[in-house]
């Protein structure tokens, strides 16, 4: 217990802001809302940010951790345009606005990129050596990596939805 008051007491508090925000932000994402494209891209920078933060202070000590985190956000990317896109319920609003239902998967994401890079930080802060376990590296970068991809997928196929939407009204 005292281990996890000790590790607790050293977060700054910009990553308790960005945590209430990603939590605040993934539960707002569970319902159905019309949201503009711009709001839709806050979340997918936020989660490349925290993962390029990983891959720069990893890429030093395991040059093969780069292209396991761009192999990672590539079928991230895969993903979030298949799997788990977001569905448009409506995209006839204008002015650079959807309808789209809601989902639990930002909520998941969030907490899973969170997580990995909290875990991985203070792993490497207790243990700096692990700053060279390839494996350790990797396998959270590519963790990263896929959330960031899935992300950003999920924001393409949004804006493809929205420009297709714009294609059919000049057809029409």
């Amino acid at each position: 217990m005292e281990a996890l008051v000790q590790i607790l007491s050293h977060i700054p508090a910009w990553v308790d802001a960005v945590l209430l925000y990603g939590i605040l932000m993934s539960v707002r994402a569970m319902f159905a809302r019309n949201i503009s494209l711009i709001a839709v891209s806050v979340m997918p920078l936020l989660f490349l940010g925290l993962s390029i933060t990983s891959l720069v202070s990893a890429i030093r000590s395991v040059p093969v951790s780069a292209p396991v985190w761009a192999a990672g956000v590539a079928a991230g990317i895969i993903f979030g345009m298949t799997i788990f896109s977001a569905r448009i319920l409506d995209s006839s609003i204008g002015g650079g606005r959807l309808r789209i239902a809601g989902s639990p998967v930002t909520l998941i994401l969030f907490i899973l990129i969170f997580a990995t890079k909290f875990y991985y930080n203070m792993h490497i802060a207790m243990d700096p050596a692990a700053a060279g376990n390839t494996g350790f590296v990797c396998t959270a970068l590519a963790l990263s990596g896929a959330s960031t991809g899935i992300m950003f997928g999920r924001v393409s196929k949004l804006f493809a939805g929205y420009l297709r939407r714009d294609d059919y009204a000049q057809a029409g």
